[in-house]
């Protein structure tokens, strides 16, 4: 618990933007659906500020989902282990988030994750995608922080790689915009869904 706390802290202390996702997400009664939760803490203020809306949060690690499920309990949140890549939740979400998930994942898995996005949102839901803004000379410093302290080398995309993946799975997008910070420069993109998925 201690070590949840402390990165909930740390987190909060550098990236001070916790605001700008729960800004971007709709109001009203919507399914939504966190990505690569972690521990939980984005899930639980999107629940805490919609209480209308149902919000899930999946991770694949066994031992953050517990104390997901332990500390943040709300009525309209749940937890589930899950894989982000093949997901085992069969309902449909208005909003699908995954904030700081794909640099942590091989980019050959990046398709598989955004295929999952694309059968799992709504018809003109919303993904909101945010990660490290591989363009910005600044993600030296996220980049040590994987390597010391995580033990992993990050992997991080470019605008115009995330631009041809979004459109390969008929992911729109709607918005960008950067946060050219020191510790974590951050891309975010909105996209929504306005086709069918293309047979593949």
């Amino acid at each position: 618990m201690k070590k949840m706390f402390a990165y909930i802290l740390l987190r909060r202390i550098f990236c001070l933007d916790e605001d700008i996702v729960l800004n971007i997400v709709p109001s009203s009664n919507k399914k939504i659906l966190d990505l690569g939760c972690g521990y939980g803490y984005i899930s639980y203020l999107l629940a805490k500020k919609f209480p209308s809306s149902q919000v899930v949060g999946i991770d694949i690690n066994s031992s953050k989902i517990y104390q997901a499920r332990k500390n943040f309990r709300l009525k309209n949140l749940r937890f589930f282990v899950s894989n982000a890549s093949k997901i085992n939740i069969k309902k449909k979400f208005d909003v699908i988030i995954a904030i700081d998930l794909f640099h942590h994942i091989p980019l050959k898995i990046h398709e598989q994750v955004l295929s999952e996005v694309g059968k799992h949102l709504v018809k003109n839901g919303i993904f909101i995608l945010r990660d490290i803004n591989k363009s910005s000379s600044f993600k030296i410093f996220s980049t040590l922080h994987d390597v010391i302290i995580n033990r992993y080398h990050p992997n991080y995309n470019f605008f115009s790689e995330w631009k041809k993946l979004l459109h390969k799975f008929n992911l729109e997008i709607d918005k960008i915009f950067y946060l050219p910070k020191l510790v974590y420069p951050y891309l975010y993109i909105v996209s929504s869904k306005k086709m069918k998925l293309n047979k593949r």
